[in-house]
C-alpha cells in the first residue's frame, strides 16, 4: 500500500505540475495578446464622426477645406487682398488675356507765348480792331510772327483755308467728335500740310502771321479755337498757359 501511494503521489504531483505550467503558458498568451490589441488601440487615431462624409477619397479632417474659398467661376485661385481691379480673365484654354489700357491722350501747345485775351462766351470781350465788345471762341497766345504753330493732339487735317475775317486757318480733327482750330496764321504753310494727312501731337503745321482782318490791331499771336461735338470749349482746360506779363515785368 506504501508503495502504491507513494507512486500515486508523484503520479498527482507530475499532473500538478503539468497542469500549473498549462496554466501559466495560457495565461502569459491571454496577457500578450491583450496588451498587443491595447497598444493597437492607443496607436489608432481617435474616430471622428466627420469622417464618414470625407468622401470617396479618404481625406484626412480639415483637408481641402479652404481649396476652393477664392476661386473664381473659372476655377481661377484669385488674391481676396487684390482690390485694383486690374486681376485678368482666362481664355478657354486657361491662359491669361491681356487687357489693353487706353493710352492717355498726349497734350502739346500750339505755340510758345502767354495768353492775352481769354475764351469768353458768357461774357463780351472788347476787340481792340473793332472797337467794340464781342463773344471771344478762342484764346489769343502771343507770340513773334514766324513762330511754329504745332497741332495740339494725333489728328488728321480737315480743312485748309483761307477766312475773310480770321485769315489763313488749318482745321484738326481728333478723336471723340474734338476738333482744333489754328487761325491768323501765315500764308505759307509747311507742303505736308494737306486735308485728309495724319499729323502726330506738336507736328507744326503752320507759322503765326497777322492775317485776321478782325484782330489786325492785336499784337502777333495765335487764335486758337477747341470744338467738342459741335460747342466751342475754353482750351485752357487741357492746356497750361500763362496770362500775359505785368508791365512791371517789362521794365
Amino acid at each position: 500500500m506504501n508503495s502504491r501511494f507513494r507512486l500515486s503521489s508523484k503520479k498527482l504531483s507530475l499532473i500538478l505540475a503539468v497542469s500549473i505550467a498549462s496554466v501559466l503558458i495560457i495565461t502569459v498568451s491571454v496577457l500578450t495578446v491583450a496588451l498587443a490589441m491595447r497598444g493597437g488601440d492607443e496607436n489608432k487615431l481617435p474616430h471622428d464622426p466627420g469622417d464618414e462624409n470625407i468622401g470617396e477619397n479618404d481625406k484626412h479632417p480639415g483637408e481641402g477645406e479652404n481649396k476652393n474659398e477664392h476661386e473664381g467661376e473659372n476655377g481661377k485661385v484669385e488674391d481676396p487682398n487684390d482690390d485694383t481691379g486690374n486681376q485678368k480673365p482666362e481664355d478657354g484654354d486657361g491662359q491669361q488675356t491681356i487687357v489693353p489700357v487706353p493710352d492717355t491722350p498726349k497734350w502739346s501747345s500750339p505755340v510758345e507765348g502767354y495768353v492775352f485775351k481769354q475764351h469768353s462766351t458768357d461774357t463780351l470781350v472788347y476787340s481792340l480792331t473793332l472797337g467794340d465788345y464781342r463773344v471771344h471762341k478762342g484764346i489769343d497766345i502771343s507770340a513773334s510772327a514766324g513762330s511754329e504753330v504745332k497741332a495740339c493732339l494725333d489728328g488728321k487735317i480737315d480743312k485748309v483755308y483761307y477766312d475773310p475775317m480770321m485769315g489763313y486757318c488749318v482745321s484738326i480733327l481728333h478723336e471723340d467728335g474734338m476738333i482744333s482750330h489754328y487761325k491768323n496764321l501765315g500764308e505759307e504753310l509747311p507742303t505736308s500740310t494737306l486735308e485728309g494727312r495724319e499729323v502726330k501731337s506738336g507736328e507744326v503745321i503752320g507759322y503765326i502771321g497777322e492775317s485776321a482782318i478782325i484782330e489786325f490791331s492785336d499784337e502777333p499771336h495765335l487764335h486758337f479755337e477747341l470744338e467738342i461735338k459741335g460747342a466751342a470749349e475754353d482750351p485752357l482746360d487741357y492746356l497750361e498757359y500763362s496770362e500775359a506779363p505785368s508791365e512791371i515785368e517789362n521794365e
